[in-house]
Parts: C-alpha cells; sequence; structure tokens
C-alpha cells in the first residue's frame, strides 16, 4: 500500500479525473484498481506486459478527448480476473480510515494524531482484520498475511457491507491536495451503480466554520467497548450519523439490570445503537466450574454446530431505528432494523420482509434480536440469525443458522454457508443514541425536566408538612414518638 495508490484512489473517489475525462466508469472497478498491485499467479505474459511502466505518446492538444484513447476506454486491457488486494494491505487502509471518521475540514491534523498512539494502533488492526476477514470467502482457514480480495469481493463489500467507508480518505486527501476547494459533503455514498460515479460538490473550504457547541457534551465520546476502532466501524456501514451520537446506557456506569436500561433508554424517540461485548464459553471446562453457565444453557440450550471461530472476544451490534418499548408479547422494530456483527467477523444483517421479529424488550425475560420474546422463561422459538440477552445481562447467545429468520444472512462470503453458534459471559453493554440536531435539543430538554423534578423531590422538607407531619408523629414515623413506635 503506497501513497501514489492512496492518490489514484483519491483521484477516482473524488471524481476529479473528469477535468481531462469526461467518460462515465465503473468507479469501483477503478478503485480496486488503483489498489491492486499483484497479478494472481497464471497471468499471462501479455498481462504481464501491462503492468511494466511503458512510455506512452498523446496528443497534448487533445485533452479533452482523452477518454477516446484505446487504453482509456479498455482500462489498459487489464483483465481484472487476475488481480487482486492482498489482506495486509486493505488491512493496512481500514486503520488508516477508521479513526478518522470524526475528523472535520476546520480541525487541524494535530486532532487526530493520538488516535494513531501504539495501544490505540493495536485496536485498529482487529478491527480493520475483521473486516477483511468478512470479505474474503477464504477467510476462517486463512491467516491475514494468506488472503487474498478478487474486484467482485471487494465490490459487494464496499456496496453491501461498508458503503461508507472510504469517505475519510476523501475528506484527509481532499484538504491535502486541494487546498482552494474541497469536498464536504458528509452524505457522499458510492452508487450500486457503475454508470453513476460519485459527483461531489465543490465548496470553498474558507467557509468552512467551526459549528457551535454540541447541545450535549456527551456526543463523540469514546468509551471502553466504542473505541475509536469500533466508531470506525459502525461509520463504515451506517454513515454519518454515527459522529452525533450521544451516550445513553452504559452497564459498566449504570449497572447490569433491565431497569437502568429502561430508565436510561426509553426516553429517547430517535434511532439508537444497541453494542454488547463479551467473552465465548468455548469449552467444556468453563460450563463444568460455573453452575450460572449450566443454568443458562439448560434455559437455553446448546446447539451443536461447527465453529472454528478461535478468538475469545465478540461483539455485537444493532440499529433500531424506532423508540424503545417494553412488551412481554410483541416485538418492535421495522424493516430499516440492522443486526451486525462487529468482531472477530464484521458483518451485516438486514431485516426480513417476511418475518418480523426485530427486537423485544421483556422485563422479565430480557432483550433479543431476530426471536419473538419468550413466554414463561421458554426460548423455544429462536431465530436463525439473531441475538438474545438474558434479564440478568450475564449471558448472551448469537446464533448463525442461514435464511429463513427476520435477519437475511449477511453479504460476508465466509459466512453465507457457516452455522455456528456464539455462547458468550457479557462484559459490557452500551446503548448510543443517532438523530438530527432536533432530536438532541429535544432530547436535552427532556433530560433538564427529569433533573428538577429529582432535585424537586429531593428538596422535600419534612417541617414544613403542617398537619401532615402531626400525622407521621401519630404514626411513629417522625418526631418525638418515632422511637416509641407511635401514639395510639
Amino acid at each position: 500500500m503506497t501513497v501514489e495508490n492512496l492518490v489514484k484512489a483519491l483521484t477516482f473517489y473524488n471524481g476529479k479525473y473528469k477535468g481531462v475525462i469526461r467518460g462515465e466508469y465503473d468507479i469501483l472497478k477503478l478503485l480496486f484498481l488503483s489498489f491492486a498491485t499483484e497479478i494472481m499467479e497464471g497471468s499471462s505474459a501479455e498481462g504481464q506486459a501491462n503492468i511494466a511502466d511503458e512510455q506512452i505518446e498523446f496528443e497534448r492538444t487533445g485533452i479533452s478527448s482523452w477518454d477516446r484513447f484505446s487504453v482509456v476506454q479498455s482500462f489498459d486491457n487489464i483483465d481484472v480476473t487476475k488481480w487482486y488486494i492482498s489482506g495486509p494491505d486493505l488491512v493496512a487502509l481500514f486503520s488508516l480510515l477508521l479513526p478518522l471518521v470524526d475528523y472535520k475540514p476546520y480541525e487541524s491534523f494535530d486532532a487526530v494524531v493520538e488516535r494513531f498512539e501504539e495501544a490505540s494502533v493495536k485496536k485498529l488492526r482487529k478491527s480493520a482484520q475483521s473486516m477483511v476477514r468478512s470479505i474474503s470467502a477464504d477467510s476462517n482457514s486463512k491467516l491475514i498475511e494468506d488472503i487474498t480480495i478478487s474486484c467482485e469481493e471487494f465490490r459487494e463489500a464496499i456496496l453491501l457491507a461498508f458503503p461508507h467507508v472510504l469517505e475519510p480518505l476523501a475528506l484527509i486527501f481532499d484538504r491535502l491536495l486541494y487546498q482552494q476547494k474541497s469536498s464536504t459533503v458528509p452524505e457522499r455514498r458510492l452508487s450500486s451503480s457503475p454508470e453513476s460515479p460519485v459527483q461531489p460538490e465543490d465548496v470553498d473550504t474558507t467557509k468552512v466554520k467551526e459549528p457551535e457547541k454540541t447541545v450535549n457534551s456527551r456526543i463523540g465520546l469514546v468509551t471502553k467497548l466504542t473505541t475509536y476502532a469500533i466508531r470506525g466501524q459502525l461509520y463504515s456501514t451506517f454513515g454519518p450519523m454515527i459522529q452525533t451520537m450521544v451516550k445513553l446506557y452504559s452497564g459498566s456506569e449504570a449497572g447490569f439490570s433491565m431497569r437502568s436500561f429502561e430508565t436510561k433508554v426509553f426516553n429517547w424517540n430517535a434511532p439508537s445503537i444497541f453494542l454488547i461485548s463479551g467473552r465465548r464459553v468455548a469449552d467444556a471446562t468453563d460450563i463444568k466450574a460455573n453452575s450460572r453457565i449450566r443454568s443458562f444453557n439448560d434455559q437455553i440450550p446448546p446447539v451443536r454446530a461447527k465453529n472454528n471461530r478461535k478468538s475469545k472476544t465478540v461483539i455485537f451490534g444493532a440499529f433500531v431505528e424506532s423508540p424503545w418499548r417494553a412488551n412481554s408479547k410483541e416485538c418492535f422494530g421495522n424493516e430499516s432494523t440492522v443486526l451486525t456483527q462487529l468482531f472477530p467477523t464484521h458483518n451485516v444483517y438486514k431485516a426480513s420482509k417476511t418475518n418480523r421479529h426485530y427486537a423485544y424488550f421483556s422485563r422479565g425475560e430480557g432483550i433479543g434480536f431476530g426471536s419473538p420474546p419468550p413466554r414463561n422463561g421458554k426460548y423455544s422459538n429462536i431465530g436463525n440469525i439473531s441475538l438474545v440477552i438474558e434479564s440478568s445481562f450475564e449471558f448472551g447467545v448469537f446464533r448463525h443458522f442461514g435464511p429463513g429468520g427476520s435477519f437475511e444472512p449477511g453479504p460476508s462470503p465466509s459466512e453465507k454457508i457457516l452455522e455456528f453458534e456464539d455462547r458468550f459471559v457479557i462484559e459490557e453493554i452500551e446503548v448510543w443514541g443517532c438523530g438530527t440536531e432536533e432530536h438532541l435539543a429535544e432530547q436535552k430538554l427532556r433530560w433538564e425536566w427529569e433533573e428538577r423534578e429529582a432535585q424537586n423531590r429531593r428538596k422535600i422538607n419534612v417541617d414544613s408538612l403542617g398537619e401532615d407531619r402531626a400525622l407521621l408523629e401519630m404514626a411513629g414515623l417522625v418526631g418525638k414518638y418515632s422511637q416509641s413506635g407511635g401514639s395510639v
């Protein structure tokens, strides 16, 4: 992965090539070729010759007709099926992009340097490897160093799983290469059609000003679970809404209980992102040593499925567009609900239109995605692709058994036919609110009202209750009769 490759990709992504080549081209193919630097084994001598640096004479007076050259029209006769991007190169690219999702045009680069410190880089590489594993069809049986990504795998991953992953690249290198004009369109997204290349608007960077201080100081926070790397993964899938996330609930801060969760989350009337991390219960030793795990297994019996996943850490998430609500019989959510796996493999499971058991919150039974609420503690109908968290917030289980449920299998070729189950001990749960400035302002007013009400309740003065105080004294609750149990 070289600077030259990054500059090539930037030129294609931003549409800057249109100054001299006016035709419509397959942007994803151009991006792939910008990063692909090697050729698959078995390439012909003719194919090898295409890569050699050759002196090509151009008519410089005919710049407007450069797209007529056969070299341009045929991609220099490149057989794209013989090209690939190596796993380490793609890991390096993603590691660069993930921590930059919050970078703003008005900020100095010094503001993001700390995100590339040694400890952070390790987490970035793990997240990047998780993304690369999801792209390659044979990643389950190979090391990252041995993975190769074809053009079709690259295209499918960008369009279906990571449509926003390249946006930080354009933002950063726009500023480096085009000081007077810069693309600052936050909603840039690659079209699924090769005939519809990206056409960003050019705006004067001198007019880009730092926005006013946000309405809530919890926006943009990085936590133990939601690191810069995880935020980058979320951005690659869900886009700019991640930049205004506000923390609603954290189990390690508010307590791991359904009541705390409900108190913190249920007043949010905009989309939210649910995140959960845990440690896999992988062997019989853990089960025998822990009676609670045995009890959980009795409650939700394990399903025998081949699972070659060696990672002990698992991270899952869900995007919920509608507000949360409690119901022991019905689910909530809509077709915009998305279930996602972030580690050890990044995959995206979109809602099915047939089964609509998208999400539930049952006070006595727990939280789930992809299954109906359990009845009387019996989990008899767990979905093919589903995430279940029991009510004590101690254990969870993620199942992946193919189509037929409320969520469709993800685009990752390594998991399309893979059946597995991850049972894990919960380490952290977080919920982040996503929304517009209007949503955030409305939520701020609600939080301020709740705080005022809480203060009013704390200010109640027993001495000012008048006649009510006399009744309390007679009951022996306050005053001189409190020690004797009352006067009656």
